[in-house]
């Protein structure tokens, strides 16, 4: 299948006279005299147009009866067995939402990996729900490309930053990425789906911002409303600056498109209320549209039963990634400034990947090479024993995810153990975990010394932590998902 998206930019662009199926899309008028239109074509080929659906099996006690009166169309860009945080929102909610009134139809990338650069991190574990997955063929021929480049580059010669600059380039070449690439194939699924059930309203979650593209062009295609639930802001967060990349997508063309989407929407749901506020300054609310604030929320299901590993020394554990502000270079220097008074350090144990910059702290220290043990991400069945039996659990914000509330927390609160956060003074996260009582918070104005104080504390077993359950319980995903049905009912 050969799949071209075109957008074009100009004063009083009309729909062109395309006779390629699926029909051209249009977002909807801009501010000014700019129209923003999405034209979708594809040359179709049997196989390419080939999808499948499939409903989770699960045993009969899992089995949740469908007790909604109406249906929604759940475009998942993450869905399992991809272990993703964008994952966990759109599952949660799948759980739930029959329930609340509203059976869910999801459409999912296929196969789950295709939309990674790298090797996907799977966790076939994961308790899918008894819902319909629609599995559409991904094959995104420009992330096609960029993996072959950056196979012959690796294969030809060592070229890292020759080969990052032509990923950037490549993704930066798409309007907001590489996900616009699917909506040909999910806007046939979508008009088949509509024809076999009465889907009454369209959800999608971003990031990534291709797929909140593919939602509005979906509910445009099948004349549905159409709620977009951002999980991160996308133009206006307060780290993001104009692309200057000469190959790339302007900045001012990645807002106008993210304002066609915001009009097309009948519903937005925001994580958290900076995002909303963001985006109401720089674009101003469609009147009839409804906005909400929808915090994510934890999920017993996700978090296996089992007795908690037992360390033999006392541990601090982190899951995940560490990238931008979100370095672990001042945990690992008030680590070694322990080491260096002769005061009590832990053990510091990551599932996960670091930051270059803390690699190589790691990596140029004899004595953090001893305290600190690298290792890959792993299934939640695999990191919850060890969540259990840590002396302590890692978050860190940087200056950039001060608005933002890592979704990490909530699997934090599950594993009943308590939380050392260290973030920019006035985080979100902060005022959660404060009210919650379920750890301590280091400011990063406090500096690494703050930071080495409370290390020690944990060290030594002298870590509060009296969790407040009653605070904890409103942030479980019973409350997200019944926030998500209300703006459901709202707009349909």
């Amino acid at each position: 299948m050969t799949t071209a998206i075109a957008f074009g930019f100009k004063s009083g662009l009309s729909n062109p006279d395309l006779s390629r199926s699926p029909a051209p899309v249009n977002l909807g008028s801009l501010d000014g005299n700019h129209i923003i239109q999405a034209t979708v074509f594809t040359e179709e080929i049997t196989a390419a147009a080939s999808w499948t659906a499939t409903t989770c099996s699960s045993s009969p006690a899992d089995m949740l009866p469908a007790t909604g009166s109406r249906s929604v169309l759940m475009i998942a860009p993450y869905w399992p067995p991809v272990n993703a945080m964008g994952t966990r929102r759109s599952l949660r909610l799948a759980r739930r939402l029959p329930a609340l009134g509203w059976d869910p139809l999801i459409l999912t990338p296929d196969p789950p990996g295709a939309f990674s650069l790298g090797r996907p991190n799977l966790a076939p574990d994961m308790r899918e729900p008894p819902v319909s997955v629609t599995k559409v063929p991904a094959l995104f021929p420009m992330l096609r490309v960029a993996k072959g480049v950056r196979a012959l580059l690796q294969t030809r010669a060592k070229l890292p930053r020759l080969e990052r600059l032509v990923q950037i380039a490549i993704a930066r070449s798409l309007l907001p990425d590489h996900f616009v690439e699917w909506a040909p194939a999910v806007i046939r699924a979508a008009r088949r789906l509509v024809r076999e059930h009465e889907i009454d309203a369209v959800w999608t979650t971003a990031p990534p911002f291709g797929a909140a593209v593919v939602g509005a062009l979906v509910s445009q295609a099948i004349s549905r409303p159409l709620v977009v639930d951002y999980r991160d802001p996308w133009t206006q967060a307060p780290r993001l600056r104009p692309r200057r990349n000469p190959l790339g997508v302007p900045h001012w063309a990645l807002e106008e498109l993210e304002r066609a989407v915001l009009r097309r929407a009948d519903g937005v749901a925001y994580v958290y209320p900076e995002n909303l506020a963001w985006n109401e300054q720089r674009f101003g609310k469609r009147a009839p549209a409804k906005w909400a604030v929808i915090p994510n929320g934890y999920d017993e299901a996700d978090f296996p039963e089992g007795a908690p590993t037992n360390f033999e020394v006392p541990t601090v554990l982190y899951g995940g990634s560490c990238y931008g502000g979100r370095t672990m270079q001042p945990v690992l220097r008030a680590l070694s400034s322990l080491l260096a008074a002769g005061r009590a350090a832990p053990r510091l144990l990551i599932h996960g990947e670091l930051d270059p910059a803390s690699a190589k702290l790691v990596a140029d220290s004899d004595a953090l090479g001893e305290l600190v043990d690298i290792r890959p991400r792993v299934p939640m069945s695999v990191i919850a024993p060890k969540m259990r039996g840590a002396q302590a659990l890692l978050l860190l914000t940087g200056g950039e995810h001060k608005h933002a509330v890592a979704a990490k927390i909530f699997d934090y609160f599950l594993a009943a153990r308590p939380v050392l956060a260290y973030g920019p003074r006035g985080s979100s996260v902060s005022k959660i975990l404060l009210d919650s009582k379920a750890g301590v918070w280091v400011n990063h104005e406090d500096g690494e010394r703050a930071l080495a104080d409370a290390l020690e504390r944990v060290a030594l077993n002298d870590f509060p932590y009296a969790p407040d359950s009653e605070e904890i319980g409103r942030w479980s995903a019973d409350a997200m998902a019944e926030r998500t049905a209300a703006l459901l009912n709202e707009v349909t």
